[in-house]
């Protein structure tokens, strides 16, 4: 770990990889959608109830790899600002579904008018073609959260 030299010359592991490709999109993300009415993080989460609504919140959180606590966060405050419907589930009374609004659908589409022109600078600079890219990235992300749940401690 402690060498030194060019960074080029690091040695490497998929976790610092995806650490850094973690970081990078972040800035990316920041700067591309830094007047746009959602942050990079609220455009992942209404994208994937934009995707799937009407949707669960337990779907929401396996699409998102989030708690479900995470997730209920997120919704009361979407809720509050009207960007996002509950209504019962007519398939399981206990639970409820979720939806865009026509407000949450606005700020949406706006946010992805700025994050467009970031995914396509990105995809002209790939080496690979698109479809290998993403199903690498799914299949890593399967991975760290299948290691996720094999590390998480038992509940008694």
């Amino acid at each position: 770990m402690g060498t030194q030299g060019k960074a080029d010359d690091r040695s490497t592991s998929v976790l610092f990889e995806t650490w850094t490709l973690m970081h990078s999109v972040g800035e990316l993300l920041d700067e591309a959608l830094e007047d746009a009415p959602l942050q990079a993080d609220e455009f992942g989460f209404y994208s994937a109830v934009f995707d799937h609504q009407p949707v669960t919140p337990n779907v929401i959180a396996e699409l998102a790899g989030l708690p479900a606590t995470t997730v209920s966060s997120y919704l009361n405050r979407l809720v509050a600002r009207g960007h996002i419907s509950k209504t019962r589930n007519p398939a399981d009374g206990r639970s409820f579904l979720v939806e865009l609004t026509p407000e949450g659908r606005s700020a949406l589409h706006e946010t992805w008018l700025r994050f467009e022109p970031a995914q396509n600078a990105v995809i002209e600079n790939l080496a690979q073609p698109l479809e290998h890219v993403i199903d690498t990235l799914k299949r890593l992300t399967e991975s760290v959260q299948a290691a996720t749940r094999s590390s998480a401690p038992s509940k008694p």
